[in-house]
């Protein structure tokens, strides 16, 4: 798999935190400039995240977040488990690329991956995203309920 010269810099820069997303996504080799800013103009790039996050949102990958449902199911149905924990990174991960990039959708969900315990990856790198959306320094900064009110009414 190609690597997005965004994943290559600095891991505190927000670029690399983007281009480690695009390599979740598997699409890191789409990325073809190394700044978030002439990311955000790369409209093939904004295009296949905006595909990915429409089409596993279509799953309701969120359900997972909710610890209680995803170990029913894992027990229940370990197969429907393990597709529905692919859609929820692909939409998570989309999803806070997307925001990273500027674009202002499904910030509900940014909050609702921060507040989640079932998930500790998503919930750190959707606490970077949020401190990146805030503006404050990420790992130092608590984010509040009115953080979390404040970027959800920012959503576009």
């Amino acid at each position: 798999m190609p690597a997005s010269p965004l994943a290559l810099m600095d891991d505190n820069s927000p670029e690399a935190w983007l281009g480690n997303f695009l390599a979740i996504l598997e699409v890191a080799g789409s990325a073809r400039f190394s700044t978030i800013a002439g990311s955000r103009h790369d409209a093939t790039l904004m295009h296949r995240l905006d595909e990915i996050a429409e089409s596993s949102r279509l799953h309701e990958p969120m359900r997972l977040l909710d610890e209680g449902y995803s170990q029913n199911l894992k027990g229940q149905n370990w197969g429907e488990w393990w597709r529905l924990e692919g859609e929820l990174g692909r939409y998570c991960y989309s999803v806070m690329s997307l925001n990273l990039l500027g674009r202002h959708v499904y910030r509900p969900d940014i909050a609702a991956m921060y507040r989640q315990s079932a998930n500790a990856r998503i919930h750190k790198d959707a606490h970077y995203v949020l401190c990146r959306l805030l503006g404050k320094s990420w790992p130092g900064y608590n984010v509040t309920e009115a953080d979390l009110s404040r970027v959800a009414a920012q959503e576009s």
